[in-house]
């Protein structure tokens, strides 16, 4: 998934001159879209809050329901032939609605917390930023394959030798400066 989003991040900047720039530029352009779609997401959480709550409650409502219906099966058997269920069963049906009403209230409180302090966007943002950035960076290279290299490591290899031939030089030899031919005098 990482290098589909470098290859596009590349198609972006190839209006570039030089392909060590592109490689320097591409992973920043790919962390900026990626942080822009987390700012997106949070801002539209009220909107996904939304759907997703009735949702949530309906979906834990009939779960709830099928986990009911081996007790009531069971319950329905034994009434049938006049004899009581086990106090085990209402245990279980009781177990089942707990379950349920914890799940109602979890749906219930929703992704409130996230859009209604705005405290809490920031982080959310930085913390998802740093979790698709690390994963995308270490399943880069499952298993620490031999001739791997991380896609940050790599980019800090590029971008420190990019830099490196902008700035002068240190070597203390200097160049040779081209010899002037010396004017002719004309007799």
């Amino acid at each position: 998934m990482v290098e589909n989003g470098l290859r596009a991040a590349h198609w972006l900047v190839s209006w570039v001159p030089s392909d060590r720039w592109q490689d320097v530029l591409a992973l920043p352009l790919l962390i900026m879209f990626v942080t822009l779609g987390l700012i997106v997401l949070v801002r539209l959480l009220p909107v996904v809050d939304r759907i997703l709550r009735p949702l949530g409650n309906g979906l834990v409502t009939v779960s709830g329901l099928l986990l009911l219906l081996p007790e009531y099966g069971a319950t329905l058997l034994l009434r049938r032939v006049g004899r009581v269920p086990w106090g085990l069963a209402f245990t279980y049906g009781e177990a089942v609605e707990n379950v349920v009403l914890a799940g109602r209230r979890v749906s219930a409180a929703g992704l409130a917390g996230f859009f209604r302090e705005r405290r809490s966007r920031k982080p959310l943002i930085l913390i998802a930023l740093l979790g698709i950035v690390l994963w995308g960076n270490f399943s880069s290279c499952p298993g620490a394959a031999a001739g791997c290299t991380r896609p940050l490591a790599a980019w800090w290899q590029q971008t420190t030798t990019a830099v490196g031939d902008l700035l002068p030089s240190d070597d203390p030899t200097p160049t040779p400066t081209p010899v002037r031919p010396s004017p002719t005098k004309k007799r």
